[in-house]
């Protein structure tokens, strides 16, 4: 059952009452609203935020409309539990009805948006979606991932696809710009058969899965451009040199 705005007001309340006794500070500002209680145009939404306006704020460099758990420094905030997993923001929701044919578009459990109608500055630049792990300096971890996206077909799929990339018909310079990555022995794309496609100015000697690929890059005269991994344990065949 949904909230509605008096309902909702109570709880938000009681969290910056909450968060000011344990000095938080407030933790919702800015105007909100309950279930079934905010319509813009075609869109019904079940909790709505509308930010404070941003301001010219000495001290400050950036604004954020919601933020949960630390934004800075190396304290350590979690739920406790080291053998099991936190999540910062966990978002779910199933059908309570069969979709019929009639049914159109897709069911997306997050849409994130960015959108500009007043800048008009070369300068500015807009990006729907940020997502970053970092390990500080001095701690250690097993793995470090940025994005895991997971699909699990476990039913029966027309189609079952991991990552989609598309626009909405604009045409766009690049579809996946990798050249701010710094990556070690060249792996810059791995394969699900174990395979990689990697790039760089020295000629490869690292091992691989054998049909890896290489490209080479900022040759002078003689230029050799492209390597397979025939061993695993790390030869590589120049497979042409192109003379310049």
């Amino acid at each position: 059952m949904g909230l509605n705005r008096a309902e909702l007001v109570y709880r938000l309340d009681r969290m910056n009452a909450r968060s000011f006794s344990t000095g938080m500070g407030k933790l919702i500002t800015g105007d909100f609203s309950g279930t079934d209680s905010t319509v813009a145009g075609t869109l019904l939404s079940s909790i709505f935020f509308k930010p404070l306006a941003s301001v010219n704020t000495a001290g400050i460099s950036r604004h954020t409309l919601c933020y949960f758990g630390e934004q800075s420094g190396t304290t350590a905030f979690g739920f406790g539990d080291i053998t099991k997993p936190s999540y910062g923001v966990m978002m779910s929701f199933g059908r309570t009805a069969i979709a019929t044919a009639a049914f159109t578009g897709v069911d997306t459990s997050l849409d994130v948006r960015a959108i500009n109608k007043l800048a008009n500055d070369a300068a500015y630049a807009l990006q729907a979606a940020y997502f970053k792990a970092k390990n500080y300096s001095g701690a250690t971890v097993g793995t470090l991932r940025g994005v895991f996206i997971e699909c699990v077909a476990d039913g029966t799929e027309t189609s079952a696809i991991v990552l989609k990339l598309g626009t909405d018909g604009t045409a766009v310079n690049t579809a996946i710009d990798l050249s701010s990555c710094v990556v070690t022995q060249g792996a810059d794309i791995k394969l699900s058969s174990g395979v990689t496609i990697g790039s760089g100015t020295a000629a490869p000697n690292w091992a691989a899965g054998v049909g890896s690929l290489y490209l080479r890059t900022g040759q002078a005269d003689a230029k050799a451009i492209l390597y397979v991994c025939t061993v695993a344990a790390g030869t590589w065949v120049l497979l042409n040199t192109v003379i310049a």
